[in-house]
């Protein structure tokens, strides 16, 4: 009969254990966890096992010793905070996991430094990249950073400061081996920290901006035109770029391709209103890559990647896609499509902006081809502004919006 597995937040040390948790761990016959965490129970007679990084490793181990066995698993803090607990659940299913979470390192942190962290924004960058820190830059409060050997505060420090100037004046703290006899806090400025030399069980939290006066910046839907740098009409237009993000369907956490991005207005837009979409800028002339780069400076969407080159070559290295906007193709449409379908999953979706008629054309003649589903839309624009004397009508180029995705 297959017994339950106990996944257990220790807290900061074993210290912090409840007795009902303490009797779980005593009765134990296979206990796992990392090393620091096993090493807080040295004369436990049951079997050990030790998860590293490869955390399916030891999900394979205990699969073939958990049957008729009670299992803990040792965890820190809240086992579901940035933990082991949804890969157990997804293993072992809901009906076998058992979690029992604790008080964690960034409740101790904040506690120790007497600040609230209802406002806090939180960034694991365990086994990541440092670009998933760029969603700190959209905060307007605290943001917590937990650090690994790799990246380490100081890195950590020196990347946003890299990004934007003014994080060097952001207050912040360095927390190290919290609950450990060598605990240590470092205060300062991010500044002070780009040579700081740490332990590698550290986190950091950064006040982004006084969380005491700051509003939040606005996010809103249609960023107005002349809000971007662009070349004289050479941008998509806000009416238009609010029926093309309809269509893109982007959300947090996925990847959008902007071939063909000049100044970069709908990568900029999808990017504020979505802060963890991460999106690639293509662009092959270089005076609108120049100012892409300066919008993507002005709006401080640093989650927004320039490309400069060409399409399709450019897209062979880049993370599959689920959104894919191409509103320009340079005269290489067909072979672009064919490089967005080798990488795209069945889901995606594709929209392209068509201005002149044989684009259009050529475009559904390919997707009629691969039997894809899709849709065509012909935007109008005609207006006038209190400004304009006299006030009549002036209509601008119409575009069709063709929106794909596979049958």
């Amino acid at each position: 009969m297959k017994k339950m597995i106990n996944i257990v937040g220790i807290g900061l040390s074993p210290e912090d254990l409840s007795l009902k948790i303490v009797k779980v761990i005593e009765q134990a016959d296979i206990l796992a966890g990392g090393r620091r965490h096993l090493a807080y129970f040295p004369g436990h007679r049951a079997k050990k096992i030790v998860i590293k990084k490869n955390i399916q490793d030891a999900i394979d181990r205990l699969k073939k010793d958990t049957r008729a066995k009670r299992v803990v698993v040792l965890a820190s803090g809240d086992p579901n905070f940035f933990g082991i607990a949804s890969r157990m659940v997804q293993a072992f299913g809901r009906e076998r996991v058992s979690i029992e979470p604790n008080i964690t390192a960034f409740q101790a942190a904040f506690a120790r430094i007497k600040e609230p962290w209802d406002d806090a924004a939180f960034v694991s960058l365990h086994g990541r990249d440092l670009s998933c820190l760029d969603k700190a830059l959209e905060q307007n409060g605290s943001v917590v950073i937990y650090c690994d050997g790799n990246n380490a505060p100081d890195k950590v420090s020196r990347y946003l400061i890299d990004i934007d100037g003014n994080f060097k004046k952001c207050r912040a703290w360095v927390f190290e081996n919290l609950g450990q006899h060598d605990e240590r806090i470092t205060a300062g400025t991010l500044k002070t920290f780009q040579t700081f030399p740490s332990s590698p069980l550290a986190m950091m939290i950064v006040k982004t901006k006084s969380s005491d006066n700051a509003q939040k910046s606005k996010k809103y839907f249609g960023i107005l035109d002349e809000d971007f740098y662009h070349q004289k009409g050479m941008i998509t237009r806000r009416d238009v770029r609010i029926l093309v993000l309809s269509r893109l369907a982007c959300e947090n956490n996925m990847v959008m391709w902007d071939i063909g991005a000049g100044s970069g207005s709908v990568s900029i837009e999808a990017a504020v209103l979505y802060p963890s979409l991460q999106v690639y800028a293509v662009e092959k002339r270089p005076d609108r890559f120049k100012l892409l780069v300066k919008n993507i400076k002005k709006f401080k969407t640093h989650h927004v990647h320039p490309l400069f080159g060409s399409a399709p070559e450019v897209l062979k290295k880049l993370p599959r896609p689920r959104s894919v906007f191409i509103g320009g193709s340079g005269g290489k449409l067909e072979s672009i499509l064919q490089e967005v379908k080798r990488n795209i999953p069945d889901d995606c979706t594709v929209v392209i902006n068509c201005v002149m008629l044989e684009t259009l054309a050529r475009a559904t003649e390919v997707l009629k081809r691969w039997k894809w589903r899709y849709t065509v839309t012909a935007v109008q624009l005609a207006g006038f502004s209190s400004n304009d004397n006299p006030e009549i009508m002036r209509a601008e180029n119409q575009v069709f919006i063709l929106h794909g995705k596979k049958a």
